[in-house]
């Protein structure tokens, strides 16, 4: 992605990293975009594979969608793991595109505001 900025790691008291998530922020480009509001937030997040299945993306994820309440948020999906996590119908993502597309698989999920 590019212009990637660090959102948020869980670290624990010493110091070891256990995974992240960058996002990038973005006008919307077309008009389905505009009126959901003013900023489009496209993230990437990884987990270290040594405690990957505890549902710390989810709770990264989470952390996201809970502080930007007004924006649409996307995904665009590599990792087949990271599909199952935005199937999770808690967190409000819908797929919009599959591996046939431009853009590759696109997850988006809609502001709440």
């Amino acid at each position: 992605m590019h212009n990637e900025n660090f959102y948020s790691a869980l670290i624990d008291a010493k110091g070891k990293v256990y995974g992240g998530l960058v996002v990038s922020y973005d006008l919307p480009d077309d008009y389905d975009e505009f009126k959901h509001g003013g900023v489009v937030i496209t993230f990437s997040v990884v987990v270290d594979p040594a405690v990957r299945g505890q549902g710390l993306a989810t709770d990264l994820i989470s952390d996201l969608i809970k502080k930007n309440p007004g924006a649409l948020i996307k995904a665009q999906v590599i990792n087949p793991l990271m599909e199952k996590i935005l199937d999770n119908r808690e967190l409000g993502f819908k797929k919009i595109s599959d591996t046939g597309s431009r853009e590759g698989l696109v997850y988006e999920r809609k502001p709440t505001r």
